[in-house]
């Protein structure tokens, strides 16, 4: 087996599609009721829409659009705070078929925030198609037209479309149209076509469930699906919708970097963080509990090694700080923790993990890898070291009662850095249930920078259990009381 040294999650990767190879079936709307906003009911809401509130505060409004009436969607908040305007669409006319989704966004100050649209099936844990473009940075002042293409699931139950924006954001939208579309009839360039079967072989050859996969009627439709292709940015619903066919959410397809992307990056310089990349943070609670807070690590965008070292460095600096206080007992706080890179996030907590292995990646074959201490840090490795490693800074409250919270949010790396912390003695998990994304991801590239996450293994916690679709917490509360009763459990413990 192959190091796997990746776990992400769809919401946290910017994703743009590029179609030249279809044409528009109906009509100029589609399926989309009120798609300039123009028809509001009292409360002040869009008619047919909804608004979905995150952390930090949200609000939706009227406003000039490029013609006519807009929307405005306003998010206020730290890094992971965020919003969304979204209406459902009955999938009856689309089961089956090609659809884009595509509207025009502008923004009043430098923001994240994008159009997703999300295939609904019977199964939540299978993948309907999910494409999220909240994560772009967007130029201020300008108006862009944005769009998502994608098959609906033969079995869809229903159809969500909107736009997400992300952190602090101001952004007008107008002109949303969800549309059917046929394909063309020509062939594929030959670049195209080499870059679609380029990505057919990474499938292939890395998928955890490519030895259950028909190839060649896949093979068969993925081809069909790209005729009148001619880059490799038309070939992204095609190799979107073979990823969907394989039957794991986890694997996900990242196009290329934006110019945004890297110019934040040169401007972060070598301390990492761009704007809007949140970093850990602790509290001291009560003069005797210690609360570590740790969001999602992105290490595939511009500049993410000297993200990972200051996230790290962070995590770290954060724990021994903590650490000078007369601890009772620890929280360790993943609830925003939505994916990314693992290993900073483990090798920032390495004396809070007890004694490793710390968990497990397991091959489609049973081949396992461990989650070991090493000489050169936390990594995955074929064989247990037979020597114990000492972790590679010591705490003086090390061995303190834990709590980890988990919720909805949780999502891939966020959930294997809570399976290395079950385990350990003393240890409870408060809140919801996990995102679900409890699988490991090996990241293949292409030729034109974009990127396939393949997910490649699934996990097991130290003890060889298998959590299947989600961790379900120890101590079962609703988000707004996971650490109260996380507090309470620590200070029993202490009374002890």
């Amino acid at each position: 087996m192959r190091q796997i040294s990746w776990a992400v999650v769809a919401c946290l990767m910017p994703v743009a599609v590029a179609v030249a190879a279809a044409a528009v079936v109906n009509g100029t709307a589609g399926g989309v009721s009120n798609p300039q906003f123009e028809r509001v009911l009292p409360d002040g809401t869009p008619e047919s829409w909804f608004l979905q509130h995150g952390p930090g505060k949200q609000s939706f409004t009227s406003d000039s659009g490029r013609h006519g009436k807009g929307g405005r969607l306003q998010v206020d908040g730290d890094a992971n705070a965020f919003g969304s305007i979204a209406q459902k669409i009955d999938p009856a006319r689309y089961r089956g078929k090609l659809v884009r989704l595509s509207l025009w966004l502008r923004t009043k100050a430098t923001a994240q925030a994008g159009p997703f649209l999300t295939v609904i099936r019977p199964d939540p844990y299978k993948i309907g198609f999910a494409e999220d473009d909240s994560n772009r940075l967007t130029p201020p002042g300008e108006w862009r037209e944005t769009t998502i293409t994608g098959r609906v699931a033969a079995d869809a139950t229903a159809i969500w479309i909107g736009v997400k924006a992300v952190g602090k954001a101001d952004v007008t939208i107008d002109d949303v149209q969800f549309e059917q579309l046929r394909t063309n009839d020509k062939p594929p360039t030959p670049k195209a076509l080499a870059y679609l079967d380029q990505a057919i072989a990474i499938l292939r050859s890395h998928h955890i469930n490519s030895a259950k996969a028909n190839w060649p009627s896949l093979i068969s439709t993925a081809h069909a699906e790209i005729a009148g292709a001619k880059t490799p940015a038309d070939t992204y619903p095609a190799i979107r919708d073979l990823i969907a066919a394989l039957g794991v959410r986890h694997t996900i397809f990242l196009p290329p970097p934006t110019q945004a992307q890297f110019d934040a990056a040169a401007s972060a310089g070598t301390g990492g963080v761009i704007a809007g990349a949140e970093m850990p943070s602790a509290t001291l609670v009560d003069d005797r509990v210690g609360v570590v807070r740790l969001p999602g690590l992105d290490t595939l965008a511009p500049g993410g090694d000297a993200r990972a070292k200051t996230y790290l460095m962070r995590l770290k600096g954060a724990l021994e700080q903590l650490d000078k206080a007369q601890l009772c007992g620890w929280v360790v706080d993943l609830r925003t923790d939505t994916g990314g890179n693992m290993w900073p996030m483990l090798a920032g907590l390495d004396p809070l993990l007890g004694s490793s292995p710390f968990g497990f990646f397991v091959s489609s074959t049973g081949a396992t890898q461990a989650w070991s201490r090493t000489p050169h840090g936390i990594a995955p490795t074929a064989i247990q070291p037979a020597t114990p490693t000492a972790p590679a800074f010591t705490l003086t409250h090390e061995t303190a009662p834990l709590a980890v919270l988990i919720g909805h949010h949780t999502g891939s790396s966020g959930e294997m850095v809570a399976l290395a912390l079950i385990g350990r003695a003393n240890v409870r998990t408060f809140g919801e249930n996990s995102a679900g994304f409890l699988s490991g991801n090996v990241v293949e590239p292409l030729p034109d920078g974009a990127k396939i996450a393949v997910t490649e293994v699934l996990v097991e916690d130290r003890t060889g259990k298998n959590y299947g679709n989600a961790i379900h917490p120890d101590v079962s509360t609703d988000a707004e009381t996971a650490e109260p009763a996380a507090k309470a459990w620590i200070e029993q413990q202490c009374v002890k």
